[in-house]
C-alpha cells in the first residue's frame, strides 16, 4: 500500500512514479485505498492521469488475456490432455478474478469520467462568468463614452452656435 504524505494541513501530496501511480489506481479500483488516497486522486489535477492509467490498466490485462489463452491453446495441441485440462482450469480462475478487475476499473473509469465532465463544466462555468463581468465592464465603459462624445459634441455645438 502507498502511503500519503501530508503537506499544508488537508492537502495531501503523493510523490508517485507513474508505476506506483499506476499500483495506487489498481488498488483503488479494487478498493484497497485509504481515504486520503481516495481523496487525492479525485483531486481535479490528478483526474486526468488516473484516467490514462486506469485505461493503461485495461490494455495491459487484456493483453495478458489473450497471452494466457495463448498458453492454452499451446496445451491443447502441443501437451497431454492432463496438462490441458490443468491449463484449461487455471486459465478459467484467472478468468474470474480477472473479470472481477476489469469490472472494478470500468468503474472507476466512467466516476473519473463524470469528476473530469463536472471539473470541466465548473471551469466552462467560471470562464464564462469571468466573460460576461468583462463584457458588463465593457459595456460600462462604452456607455460612459457615449455620453462624454454626446456631452462633447453639445459643448461644441454650442461653442460653435456663440
Amino acid at each position: 500500500m502507498l502511503g500519503v504524505q501530508s503537506t499544508h494541513g488537508s492537502n495531501p501530496r503523493l510523490a508517485l512514479t507513474e508505476e506506483r501511480f499506476r499500483d495506487l489506481a489498481a488498488e483503488e479500483a479494487l478498493g484497497n485505498a485509504t481515504a486520503e488516497q481516495q481523496e487525492w486522486l479525485r483531486q481535479p489535477g490528478n483526474l486526468d492521469m488516473w484516467r490514462d492509467l486506469l485505461v493503461d490498466l485495461v490494455r495491459r490485462t487484456h493483453e495478458e488475456q489473450t497471452k494466457r489463452r495463448s498458453f492454452v491453446v499451446e496445451a491443447r495441441h502441443g501437451g497431454s490432455r492432463e496438462d490441458y485440462r490443468e491449463a484449461v482450469a487455471e486459465h478459467a480462475a484467472w478468468s474470474r478474478r480477472t473479470s472481477h478487475f476489469l469490472r472494478c476499473v470500468q468503474g472507476r473509469l466512467d466516476e473519473v469520467k463524470r469528476l473530469q465532465r463536472e471539473r470541466d463544466d465548473r471551469e466552462r462555468a467560471s470562464r464564462r462568468d469571468e466573460l460576461s463581468t468583462r463584457v458588463s465592464s465593457v459595456e460600462t465603459d462604452v456607455r460612459r463614452l457615449t455620453s462624454a462624445i454626446i456631452r462633447l459634441e453639445r459643448l461644441t455645438a454650442e461653442d460653435g452656435a456663440s
